[in-house]
Formats: structure tokens, C-alpha cells, sequence
């Protein structure tokens, strides 16, 4: 009988920890995230109808709607308690549109900023209705994400690039902007001068002093011949001291993190990415068991930009501070810190739930990456409500004295003595990478006004200037935050893209552009330069803050912004194309009696040369626009029929646009080269009577590969005289190969055509026999399993058999992985086998494919197993692929690689 509540989260750990608050009465399911969302493989958004989003259930989320239905059935209140921010505001509210037709309950939102009981029992007793403005914020946000993505990404597709982000790709503009400065970068020489002198009592050390001012004035010292100048100008002075100052000097203490800041010290002081760091952050807001504690989250949430802090958390932490510090630590009134005009003001900043939960006594119930971000946090916090530190600082400058000085040199030395350590004795600036934690005290020799040192030594040295650094991912979040890009929720996000998309590649903790990253980001920033601005990103950033606050439809600001996107996309289409006279003037030269070639291909392969000149002409009398595209195929196609179009050449020189036909001449010859030497007309021969295996059935989300129809589409294409491409000669020559069987004489055939046939490998009687055996088994599956989605590969057993039988029918043979897989495929089924046909000893096969170790991960304390891949073994992280942790060795583990 279901529960009279139910309450809907977003993760499974965290119902189980907001379960145990609640009690008995209330049923605590997780969503797993968003449940809907807009289409794969379509647009999913009508432009024309006020920009009508259409969203799906996602696949992989069909099970859980189905349970969550089941039990939002006989409930008589539903809490929506996903995150409280756009994305959870957005994961409610399809929550309710979703459940509504099922449950005539009273549908509740609550949020929390921490999971403790106090919180969770405001939370309920403060429970509201959907905040409409947060959702639209988010929807207008995807909207815009997809817009872009969906109509630029295809400018990108024949540059060999993947896909093109809004935010991400400004990103990569600042990656890419700053390695151009790197590289044209010219170094500049200066030098610096410093002074080994002593006063004159007879047991006085040395000390250095650097040379501060000339004519009171920075010194520019830009060679060696001034540094020269100087030195001789100076040899043999003596040092009598000007003056000394010393004051003190208060430091203040940092607020709590916030998203940003926490993701930049956790990068700069234990090299945590921003992945890994709002993931282990994520752990710790869902929470643990404390034992006797009972359940509860150690901080608050992790996705925010204010450093606003509850009075209740104030008081805890000055009253903490009292007791264990001293009254002298704490301030007479809490410390407050400013957030930004942008942030979020119902947030607070990231900070222990309780501060009596001293890192010391959370160590049993974490794992050591997240116990070292727990005391970051820890630290940062305590430390926020605690008094400065206090610093003597001093300072001692001396003048040179000799008669004929051209100028008038100043030397200074200067030293801080720590007076009174303050938030200090909790949280030094280098707990999180700051060099401002790494000055130590230096102290001054005693020496008076107008007394007199020695010259020991002068000591030039020679510098140059150097270019900015690479960003680090904590210096690229800084950036972002900086200009306004991105928000707390999209950092981490925006970094891992950039990464997985292989436009950046990270190297000794730097992000360095890969050749494609550069080459996309020229592209982009070429043909869509207002689009990809700093500025405007940060402006659209600005605008979607507004539409949360209510200021602004979130309607109106899409179309405002589309009818800009729009010009500036239609403006890429066509850069690079000629103005539409120069497409007339071509199509003048054409002769009307020209016999054009048969169309080649069908269906959507198919391409007729007469109907594409029609459509150039057709689009010239509507005053379409013309891509670069269609002007570089209109010139191919007209160069196949150059022998009854003597004038085109003569057009070419005419209008300037020589040097492309040229260029496209060259590489026709090449290709024509290319096609002689590999002899495709004689491989496609070898083809004529094979017998193609059958496409496999589709899968959603990939595409299905028909060998019979890639042959007859290169047959067409070579029959109409168009040269096949390296890439299709390549996979001609691999199908060929694979074919080998079913063509006579193939091995005199293949000498004939100098095709390199890769050494044959050793079948193994018994492998074979393993092989035929585990396949039978597997012929006798009349009801396979569902195909899976795990990230964007989705896997089909049956297809997978398929392709299996196929491959071993072929070649004799598997590969160590494909039949470590195959064991597993048929272990999986185990039950609906028939026991004779079920291979002995199978059990023990399938634990050699996934060896069991005694290793932990060091993530996430999984088990790691040794698994069998193409170039050998490697291990992996049992909690894979949710946990992506792999490496080639177990020792790789020690160093937590990401890799």
C-alpha cells in the first residue's frame, strides 16, 4: 500500500539520506536526474510558434517515470524536492507535468539549501508551488544551447569538428586568444639590481637590498650597458640609511567559498578538476551515516555564487571559535561578506552543515579525497568568522652616497614579522594555492636613521619578460566568472566538453588548444564573431537572470536574440561564396544544348549535376542566398564537362575566381592519381558476385551500416566518371579484405593489385571449437534483452551476436576481447539456454575476462578488475562506467588518474 507522501529527489543517495529524516510516513523516490528533455535527433523547437519546446522522455528514464507513477497513484501530497536552482526548478516542474495525469494529489515544491533535520522540517513546513520564472529561465537556456548547437554545429561538420556550444566555444576563445599571445610573443630584457651591504659593527651579518627607485621612479634598467653604467656608477659607495618605516598591517580573512572559488582551490592545492570536485562536493550534500548522529549532509549546497551566510551558521561558527580558539579570535560582531549584483540571493555560500563536525571526527565516514575537500571547506568557513591577522611590516630604504652621482639611486629592503595570527591559526591562503600563504616572517637588521653601511657586492641580473601562462582549469573558471560566462551549475560542465570534444587537451595541469580546437574556434569566430563574444555571452547570462527574476519574458528575450542569430547564421552560410554575379555569370557560360550526365545513387545519396545546375538557377531567380558550398560544387560539376565549356576557363580569368578552379583541378588530378594507382575500378570488380552480410537492425541513436548499398553507391559514383575519395578507397580495400572468402583466386588477384594482405592469424583448433560452441548457445535466444544506453553508446545484445557470427564466419577467428565479451554475452543468458548446449566451466571463463583485484578505487572505493582489451590487459574501476577511473596498471590508481 503506497504512502500517504511521497517526496521526489534527484539522486538515490540522497533519498536514502532525506528518508531516514523523514521517517515512516513519507516514501522518498529518486527522478535521476532530468526526465525530459528535447529530442536527439531533431531540432525540437518551433522558432514559428512562439519557440514551443518539444520534449521527450528520455530512454533510459522510461522505468523510473513508471515506478514513480505506480507510487504517486493513492498519495495525498507529492514533494517536489530536486536542487534548488534552474535545473531542479525544471526537474520539478516536468516531475508535475508528467504525474498530474496520474495522482490527484497536491503536488508540493520544497527546497533546501542543507540536509539536516532543522532544514528538511523548514523546508516542508515552507512548502510552495513551482517557481515558474526559475523554469523558464532554464528553458530559455536550453532553448538557446540547442539553437546554436543544432544550425552552427553543421558549418563545422566538413572541418572534421564535432559540434559547436554557446557557451563552451566562448570558452575555447579564450583558450585559443591566449595561446596566440603566447606564441606571438617577443621577449623583452630588463634587469634588476641588488645591493649586499652591512652597518658597521664589528659582528654585523650582510643583507640584500634591491635597488627601488631612480629619481624616484620605478627603475627601467632595459640592457646590460645601462646596468653597467649603473654598477660603475655606484661601485665603492657607501649606504647611509634614509629612513625606516614600520606599520602594522591587518589581513582579513576570505569569505566562505562559493562554486568558483571552491572549484579553483581545490584544483590549485589538490588537483582536483572541476568534475571531480562537484562530484566529491555533490557526496558530501547528499550526506552519511553518522552513527548515533543518525543521517545527515556535512555541507550546504554546492551550486552557488552568494557568500551570504545564515545567522544561525554566524553564531555557530563564533561560539565554536570561543571555545576552542578563544574570545580573542572571534570578532566582537559576525563578519559579513558582499556577494556580486549577479548572485543568487536565496543561496547561501558553501559551508559545513554543523561546525562542531570537525574534519577530525568525519575522517571515519570519508574517503580521503572527500575528507580533504570537507576541510577546505571546514577551514574556510570557521576561518571566515574569525579576526584578522595581524603583521608587522618594515620597511628600511638606504641612499648611496658618492659625489657626481648622475641620479639619484634608492635602495630598499623590506620584511613582515606575523604579530598575531588570527583566522590564520585555521586557514592559511596556501590551504588553497595562493601564493599569498607562502611569505614567511623576514626580519630586519637593527639599524638607525642616518647610519652608515658598507658596499659589499653589487649583484645585477638579467631577466625577459614572459608570455602569460596556459590557463589551468582553476585560472579558465576564474576567466569565465570574471567576464560573466557561465554560471556555478555550467563551469565544470563547460571545461569537461571542451575536453571531451578533443578541442583542448590538458597537459601538466595546463589547457593547451588542440590543431582542430584552434581550427574551430578560427572558423567560428570568423563567420559568427558577434555570437561568439565574450561580451554577448555574458550579456545573454545577464538576460537569463532577468527572466528568473521576472523582468523579462522569457519568450521575448528568444526572439529577440533569434532574429539576430538568424542574420548572423545566414551571413555563415554564404561566407566564402562569391557575390550571386559571379554565380550568374558561370551559368551564362554554359551552352544550351549541353548533355548532362545520368543522375548517380538513389534516395537520398542520389545527385543529378542537371537538377543541381537547376537549383543554382532557381535560387539566383528567388534571390535566395548561395553557400561556399554550392559554389564549390557547382565548379566540380561543370569541370566534368569542360570539352564543350571552353569559355569557363576564360570566365575564370575574367572574374577572378582562377585560382579556385585551379585548385580544384589539381585535386581532381590528384584524386584521378590516387584512383589510377589503387586500381578502384578493379577493386569494386573484385565485389561484382559477393554476398554482403545483412545490415544489422537499427538501434536508437546510431546508425545502421549497409555494406550492399556502400558498393553500389561507389559503383555508381566511379561508372559516372566521379574519382572515389582515400576515404572510400581505404574502406573499399577493407571490404575487399573481408570478402576474401567468397573471391576466386583472391590471393593472385590481390598481388596483381599490390593489395597488402595483413598476415593471417594462427586458428587454434580449440578456440574454434570454444567459439562455434559459445555461439550454438547463443542461436538458441528467441527473446533478447533490451537494448542499453550506457552515456552515448547504446548496446544490443542480438545485434552484437549477429555481428559476431559474422565476423567469425569470415575470418575463422575472434579477438581476445570480442570473445571475452561473447563469454559474458552467453553467461548473461544463462537461463534461457538449454542446459546441454550451456558450455562447462563458462563461470570460471567469465571470471578470467574480469579479473577480480584486492585494489580499491580511489575514487569511489569501488573494487578494481582486470579486464582484457585490444592492446592487452588493463584495469578499471567496478563502478564503471558511472565511476571512470581506467588505467593500463593497478600502480596508475595510486596517482588518481582521470585519465
Amino acid at each position: 500500500m503506497s504512502k500517504k507522501n511521497l517526496v521526489i529527489v534527484e539522486s538515490p543517495a540522497k533519498a536514502k539520506t532525506i528518508e531516514k529524516i523523514l521517517g515512516k510516513d513519507f516514501e522518498v523516490k529518486a527522478s535521476f536526474g532530468h526526465i525530459r528533455d528535447l529530442p536527439q535527433r531533431k531540432l525540437g523547437v518551433d522558432p514559428e510558434n512562439n519557440f514551443e519546446p518539444e520534449y521527450q522522455v528520455s530512454a533510459d528514464k522510461k522505468k523510473v517515470i513508471a515506478e514513480l507513477k505506480s507510487a504517486a497513484k493513492n498519495c495525498e501530497n507529492i514533494y517536489l524536492a530536486p536542487d534548488p536552482d534552474r535545473e531542479g526548478e525544471a526537474i520539478a516542474w516536468h516531475l508535475y507535468e508528467i504525474l498530474k495525469k496520474q495522482s490527484k494529489a497536491e503536488f508540493k515544491r520544497v527546497t533546501f539549501n542543507e540536509i539536516t533535520k532543522s532544514a528538511i522540517k523548514t523546508a516542508f513546513e515552507k512548502a510552495h508551488e513551482v517557481d515558474m520564472n526559475r523554469v523558464d529561465a532554464q528553458q530559455a537556456r536550453r532553448i538557446l544551447d540547442r539553437l546554436v548547437g543544432y544550425k552552427v554545429s553543421p558549418l563545422l561538420w566538413k572541418r572534421n569538428a564535432r559540434s559547436a556550444g554557446r557557451v563552451q566555444t566562448v570558452a575555447l576563445r579564450l583558450i585559443c586568444e591566449r595561446e596566440k599571445a603566447i606564441l606571438a610573443f617577443t621577449p623583452e630584457e630588463y634587469w634588476s639590481l641588488q645591493a649586499d651591504i652591512k652597518n658597521q659593527t664589528e659582528d654585523a651579518k650582510s643583507f640584500i637590498s634591491k635597488l627601488d627607485k631612480i629619481d624616484g621612479k620605478k627603475p627601467i634598467i632595459g640592457n646590460a650597458e645601462r646596468s653597467s653604467e649603473i654598477l660603475s656608477e655606484l661601485e665603492g659607495s657607501q649606504f647611509r640609511v634614509k629612513d625606516i618605516e614600520s606599520k602594522d598591517r591587518q589581513k582579513r580573512p576570505a569569505p566562505p567559498f562559493i562554486t568558483s572559488t571552491l572549484q579553483q582551490a581545490a584544483s590549485s592545492n589538490m588537483r582536483f578538476s572541476p568534475s571531480r570536485t562537484m562530484s566529491l562536493a555533490q557526496k558530501l550534500y547528499e550526506g552519511r551515516d553518522l552513527g548515533s548522529e543518525g543521517t545527515a549532509g556535512l555541507i550546504t549546497y554546492m551550486r552557488t555564487d552568494s557568500v551570504a551566510i545564515a545567522k544561525e551558521a554566524q553564531d555557530a561558527a563564533i561560539d565554536f571559535v570561543n571555545n576552542i580558539y578563544g574570545s580573542e579570535f572571534s570578532p566582537d560582531t559576525p563578519n559579513f561578506y558582499k556577494s556580486k549584483n549577479k548572485a543568487q540571493g536565496g543561496h547561501e555560500a558553501i559551508r559545513p552543515t554543523d561546525v562542531t563536525r570537525t574534519p577530525k571526527k568525519m575522517a571515519p565516514y570519508l574517503n580521503d579525497d572527500e575528507l580533504k575537500l570537507y576541510t577546505l571547506i571546514w577551514k574556510r568557513f570557521v576561518a571566515s568568522q574569525m579576526v584578522p591577522a595581524l603583521y608587522r611590516q618594515d620597511s628600511i630604504t638606504f641612499l648611496p652616497e658618492n659625489v657626481g652621482f648622475s641620479h639619484e639611486y634608492l635602495f630598499k629592503i623590506t620584511g613582515s614579522v606575523l604579530i598575531f595570527d588570527g583566522f590564520m591559526k585555521v586557514y592559511n591562503f596556501s590551504d588553497d594555492g595562493s601564493k599569498e600563504g607562502d611569505s614567511k616572517d623576514v626580519i630586519l637588521p637593527q639599524l638607525t636613521k642616518g647610519e652608515i653601511c658598507d658596499l659589499l657586492e653589487l649583484i645585477p641580473k638579467q631577466h625577459f619578460t614572459e608570455p602569460p601562462p596556459r590557463f589551468s582549469e582553476a585560472t579558465l573558471v576564474k576567466e569565465l566568472e570574471a567576464n560573466g560566462v557561465g554560471r556555478p551549475s555550467t563551469y565544470a560542465s563547460i571545461i569537461r566538453t571542451i575536453q571531451d570534444r578533443e578541442y583542448v587537451v590538458k597537459d601538466k595541469g595546463r589547457l593547451n588548444p588542440s590543431d582542430k580546437g584552434m581550427e574551430s574556434c578560427d572558423f567560428l569566430v570568423a563567420t559568427l564573431p558577434a555570437l561568439f563574444e565574450v561580451s554577448f555571452t555574458a550579456h545573454m547570462e545577464e538576460l537569463l537572470d532577468k527572466v528568473e527574476s521576472g523582468e523579462l519574458v522569457w519568450t521575448t528575450m528568444l526572439a529577440d536574440f533569434y532574429s539576430g542569430f538568424s542574420t548572423w547564421l545566414q551571413d555563415a552560410k554564404t561566407a566564402g561564396a562569391p557575390d550571386k554575379s559571379i554565380f550568374a555569370a558561370v551559368l551564362d557560360a554554359i551552352p544550351e544544348d549541353i548533355s548532362y550526365q545520368a543522375p548517380t545513387g538513389k534516395g537520398k545519396s542520389a545527385f543529378s549535376d542537371e537538377e543541381f545546375v537547376g537549383s543554382i538557377r532557381e535560387s539566383l531567380t528567388e534571390d535566395k542566398p548561395l553557400s561556399e558550398k554550392q559554389w564549390q560544387t557547382l565548379l566540380r560539376v561543370l569541370l566534368r564537362y569542360e570539352t564543350v565549356m571552353p569559355a569557363l576557363k576564360a570566365k575564370a580569368e575574367e572574374l577572378g575566381f582562377e585560382p579556385e578552379l585551379q585548385e580544384i583541378i589539381t585535386k581532381t588530378d590528384e584524386e584521378q592519381k590516387i584512383n589510377a594507382e589503387s586500381k578502384s575500378t578493379e577493386l569494386l570488380a573484385l565485389l561484382e558476385d559477393v554476398t554482403f552480410e545483412e545490415p544489422q537492425k537499427p538501434v536508437k541513436g546510431r546508425r545502421t551500416f549497409n555494406e550492399a548499398n556502400f558498393y553500389k553507391s561507389l559503383k555508381t559514383q566511379s561508372e559516372s566518371g566521379r574519382n572515389l575519395t582515400i576515404n572510400q578507397i581505404n574502406a573499399l580495400k577493407k571490404m575487399v579484405l573481408k570478402y576474401q572468402k567468397q573471391i576466386d583466386n583472391f590471393e593472385a588477384k590481390a598481388a596483381e593489385l599490390k593489395l597488402e594482405i595483413p598476415e593471417e592469424a594462427v586458428i587454434d583448433p580449440e578456440e574454434s571449437k570454444e567459439i562455434t560452441a559459445l555461439l550454438k548457445a547463443l542461436s538458441t535466444i528467441t527473446e533478447w534483452n533490451a537494448p542499453t544506453k550506457r552515456g552515448r553508446m547504446t548496446y544490443d545484445d542480438k545485434s552484437f551476436y549477429e555481428s559476431l557470427s559474422s565476423n567469425f564466419a569470415n575470418k575463422g577467428s575472434l579477438t581476445p576481447r570480442q570473445l571475452a565479451a561473447l563469454k559474458k554475452s552467453v553467461a548473461r543468458y544463462k537461463e534461457k539456454i538449454p542446459a546441454e548446449l550451456y558450455p562447462e566451466g563458462l563461470e570460471d571463463a567469465k571470471g578470467a575476462a574480469e579479473e577480480k583485484t584486492d585494489v580499491k578505487c580511489p575514487k569511489c572505493d569501488s573494487p578494481i578488475v582486470k579486464k582484457m582489451g585490444k592492446r592487452g590487459p588493463f584495469y578499471a574501476c567496478s563502478a564503471f562506467p558511472k565511476c571512470k577511473n581506467l588505467a593500463d596498471s593497478l600502480e596508475k590508481f595510486a596517482e588518481n588518474s582521470e585519465d
